[in-house]
């Protein structure tokens, strides 16, 4: 259920709030804060490579729950879309970061997996609370 709130939420957002570069909304402040971060991804399968796109992300996706801070990636797939959600949860935004740096610098990103992805979109959240 709340995962369904979230993706509720995520229709409702205004388009100038998403952000793909943390530089857009990461200050002094926030940068050093500690706690659980969730980040959202939706991407957009090429036509016709919906079924490649997740059997690429089966392949990678076990080196980003490995890697550390990654406390969970969740994956779902709507088929009428042609999109896989992946719902991330880190212990801390800079561990994230982390990994975004290792993840497009060599980490797995490779030319096949930019055949199969015709659009993406990135949206991240600060610390989890006990709300």
């Amino acid at each position: 259920m709340r995962y369904l709130f979230l993706m509720a939420c995520l229709v409702i957002i205004s388009p100038t709030s998403w952000c793909s570069d943390p530089s857009d909304y990461l200050t002094p402040q926030n940068q050093a804060e500690v706690g659980a971060t969730l980040v959202v991804k939706n991407f957009v399968a090429v036509e016709g490579k919906f079924e490649e796109l997740g059997a690429f992300f089966g392949e990678i996706l076990a080196d980003t729950r490995a890697f550390k801070g990654c406390i969970k990636v969740d994956v779902f797939a709507d088929k009428s879309t042609k999109t896989y959600t992946l719902i991330e949860e880190w212990d801390a935004m800079a561990n994230y970061e982390s990994y975004m740096k290792w993840r497009t610098h060599g980490g797995g990103v490779d030319m096949r997996g930019r055949d199969l992805i015709g659009g993406a979109t990135t949206y991240k959240w600060g610390t989890k609370t006990e709300l």
